[in-house]
């Protein structure tokens, strides 16, 4: 059996937005970045966004600091 997570985009801002207290326009900017770099190419930003933030919070990272990492592991790939 395959699973298949979706979100909405204001699922995503809204869980985004308490895990990592910060603005929604913060976290648009990021999500606007990401894409910019290819990160939804595959249509899976948004879970992965969903799914790493959790690792990236235990870590003391920053939703910036997360976004830049995804976008670094793109590019070296």
């Amino acid at each position: 059996m395959e699973w298949e997570m979706t979100y909405s985009v204001s699922e995503v801002v809204d869980y985004l937005h308490d895990v990592f207290g910060i603005e929604e326009s913060e976290i648009y900017d990021g999500i606007n970045k990401a894409c910019e770099h290819g990160l939804n190419k595959n249509g899976e930003l948004f879970d992965s966004l969903m799914e790493y933030s959790t690792y990236f919070i235990k870590s003391k990272l920053s939703f910036n600091e997360m976004i830049e990492v995804m976008i670094t592991k793109e590019v070296g790939n």
